[in-house]
């Protein structure tokens, strides 16, 4: 993996799968306290949804929001976009280097970036938890979509 320029990321997060423990209610309640602060259309729509997809739709969305303020992040040339973008969808598939991925991330992001999109990024370990909680039909969708999204970030940019 490639280094970003604080550290190699798959060194920050010593490579350890995510954690074991998960209590679904807590991890919801700090996904929708997020979403709120990063988008108040979705937050508002989002809910209304019934349950099962709803967490599934909250955590696709979040996840979008983490590669989207991967990508929107000025200071980053192409080539560390196309590094973090790729160990964020390494991740979102194995669970594995998260903390590493968030650790290396978010004092990196520019001044003026919203608190709320700082809090996504240092709490992406567990947004990356829930998506593992899934349903598997669900999280194969997402993170198809993800990767498309991402890899898609990135061609854009360079043509």
């Amino acid at each position: 993996m490639q280094d970003i320029g604080t550290g190699n990321i798959e060194d920050i997060g010593a490579g350890r799968p995510i954690r074991v423990r998960f209590d679904p209610h807590e991890e919801a309640n700090l996904h929708e306290r997020i979403l709120v602060g990063v988008s108040r259309t979705f937050a508002l729509t989002i809910p209304q949804l019934p349950e099962g997809l709803r967490e599934a739709v909250t955590n696709a969305y979040l996840l979008c929001r983490i590669a989207d303020t991967i990508e929107d992040d000025p200071l980053f040339d192409t080539e560390t976009k196309d590094s973090f973008h790729t160990a964020f969808l390494e991740s979102a598939e194995t669970g594995r280097h998260a903390a590493g991925i968030a650790q290396a991330l978010w004092p990196l992001l520019p001044p003026g970036t919203l608190e709320a999109e700082i809090e996504l990024i240092r709490e992406s370990p567990r947004v990356l938890e829930m998506t593992h909680q899934l349903l598997p039909c669900h999280r194969g969708a997402i993170l198809r979509c993800l990767t498309i999204m991402s890899r898609g970030m990135g061609q854009f940019e360079r043509s």
